[in-house]
């Protein structure tokens, strides 16, 4: 039974999927590169899986990411 009727819900065998994409409406701010700034250099975060990236990058990950695992 699906008990989601939502277009950005769906159910398949026991799982259940909420697809929603909101990062793109963050602007890369001062605040977002103080973010990373924070993260990689006093808490040691691996800088390519932040969300805290630089547009052009984040763009080409996530596409590489719905390439490979969405769009199968």
């Amino acid at each position: 039974m699906n008990i989601f009727r939502e277009k950005h819900c769906f159910t398949q065998e026991n799982r259940i999927y909420h697809i929603a994409i909101i990062d793109y409406l963050q602007e890369w701010n001062v605040a977002k590169k103080t973010e990373r700034l924070i993260k990689t250099t006093f808490l040691g975060k691996e800088g390519a899986q932040l969300s805290a990236i630089e547009p052009v990058a984040y763009a080409r990950r996530f596409k590489q990411f719905v390439e490979s695992k969405v769009l199968i």
